[in-house]
């Protein structure tokens, strides 16, 4: 795996590694830009949001097509993962801070407890509590 540096707008140090099963055809930056290598044309690619608020590009080799997540691509190319826990968590809740300073790979139980500590996701009633309750608390 080959690696790009650039020195970006911030001056901090810019590294590209290729994604995962697209090496010769994309990379990645830390900071989550993805990159187009495809017939020697260097394009950023234009990242679309996506209805869960994800950064997600399009990308394609001979074999495949795939819509990726911007943020596991990152963590794969650039977060080792000893523990092959399976997804990737945003530390600080941001889903389009893609850098590798913001990202971390958890289990599904991390990922969730940490939306609930950080106001992300609110519990839902339950027990006496909620409001369709055989036995609702008289206050």
């Amino acid at each position: 795996m080959k690696d790009l540096k650039n020195s970006n707008e911030h001056s901090d140090l810019e590294i590209w590694k290729d994604v995962d099963g697209y090496e010769n055809y994309y990379r990645v930056s830390n900071n989550g830009k993805v990159l187009s290598v495809i017939k020697s044309k260097h394009i950023i690619l234009k990242q679309r949001v996506t209805k869960y608020g994800y950064c997600a590009v399009n990308i394609r080799n001979e074999q495949n097509k795939r819509n990726v997540s911007v943020h596991r691509i990152v963590a794969i190319a650039f977060i080792p993962n000893p523990e092959n826990k399976r997804e990737v968590n945003h530390k600080d809740g941001i889903k389009t801070n893609n850098s590798i300073e913001n990202l971390e790979w958890v289990t599904r139980s991390e990922n969730c407890y940490h939306s609930y500590k950080t106001g992300l996701r609110i519990p839902t009633m339950s027990g006496v509590d909620r409001y369709n309750s055989r036995y609702m608390n008289k206050k």
